[in-house]
This record gives structure tokens, sequence and C-alpha cells, in this order.
């Protein structure tokens, strides 16, 4: 799996795309194939200052499609797209992520409210949700 890392702090020259290996979830999480990210300031901050574990990727806020569901987890399904929050890990093609960390959206809906927001974010694999 692709991700975004960076071997040390500093400007954007440090991102670099790598192989990593696939999240696996707990019983309290899901795994969400990543679509879009947002850029957001703590993640600029995050790389200039913190140092990233091995095979670790950056990035707070992702959305996607929902890949597979841990035991304990209720009210999301295979297939249903969300949007997941965590200090790390957006940066990457698929993301591990506590399912209190995420929230089911309506493509409707979620497109009526993109457009104005659009220039806080960065797309992944160039497109938007």
């Amino acid at each position: 799996m692709k991700a975004v890392t960076y071997p040390q702090p500093g400007g954007p020259e440090v991102l670099q795309l790598v192989d990593v290996v696939e999240p696996s979830i707990t019983q309290d999480e899901l795994l969400v194939a990543v679509e879009a990210i947002s850029v957001e300031g703590g993640d600029i901050i995050s790389r200039n200052s913190q140092h990233l574990q091995a095979g670790e990727s950056l990035g707070y806020a992702a959305a996607g499609t929902i890949l597979a569901i841990g035991s304990n987890v209720t009210g999301f399904k295979i297939g249903q797209k969300v949007a997941t929050f965590n200090w790390r890990g957006a940066y990457a093609e698929r993301r591990a992520v506590a399912a209190y960390n995420c929230f089911l959206f309506q493509m409707a809906w979620m497109r009526a409210l993109l457009p104005p927001f659009r220039w806080g974010q960065a797309p992944l694999h160039g497109r938007f949700i």
C-alpha cells in the first residue's frame, strides 16, 4: 500500500510516497479506502516539528469507503462512505480508524457543502469526493 510519510521534520520537500504495510483493524475500528484528504494546519505543524514512527502516515482528515468493520462496531456497513478523523494516517490508500471517529455522509448534501470549501482540500488520486 502507498502512503505519504517523511524521514525527518521539515518543509514539503521531506514528503515521500512509500510502500507501507496495510493497516489491520481492531474490534473497534473501521478499515477505509481513502478517496479524499484534507490538508489541515495541524498536518503542516506536525510535518515541521514532529517525528513519525516507521510506516506511519501523516494526515488528520480523510473520506472514503468502508472496506472492513471490527466485530464490536455497529451502525456501519461495508461500502458506505464516511468522513474519518484521527491524529495520523489520512495520507494513505487505506486507513484504520476508531469507529467513533467516523461519520456517515450522504453524497448529495456533501457535494452541496464542498464547493465553498474546496480551497482547503487536497485531491488524492486526482479527484475530490
